[in-house]
């Protein structure tokens, strides 16, 4: 990797008491160390496949026409807890009110409550206690 560095010129210069710049390419007191230690190289394979069903969910939406099954497959599709499922359905339904999808927020509204009484179904699994 070149760097630059500044080094005053020599006697004789064209340019009287300036500096030169130029390329060191061979430094070797020059290294890469990182300041926040190991970094990992890819992003986690759940979160990977979120981004990507994030994006597809967008392309979705956007598209002309009332073809909300590939919407409601891929919102299926989200890997992790109910929280992180809701948050793509509250994603779809805003990315939706921007395009003016009013059957469609409908529709995600109903798969939301349905979450929602689902998790709240997890919390208490005994509700006649």
């Amino acid at each position: 990797m070149a760097l630059l560095s500044l080094k005053p010129e020599a006697e004789g210069a064209s340019q009287a008491g300036g500096s030169a710049v130029f390329l060191e390419e061979d430094d070797p007191k020059v290294t890469a160390i990182s300041v926040l230690g190991e970094v990992p190289d890819k992003i986690p394979i759940p979160m990977e496949i979120n981004i990507e069903i994030r994006d597809q969910l967008k392309r979705e939406i956007r598209q002309f026409g009332r073809k909300y099954g590939r919407i409601f497959k891929l919102l299926q599709e989200v890997q992790g807890p109910p929280k992180v499922q809701k948050k793509f359905v509250l994603y779809a339904m805003k990315e939706a009110a921007s395009y003016k999808k009013q059957d469609l927020i409908s529709h995600l509204k109903n798969i939301l409550e349905k979450l929602e009484s689902d998790h709240l179904n997890e919390d208490n699994p005994n509700p006649n206690l």
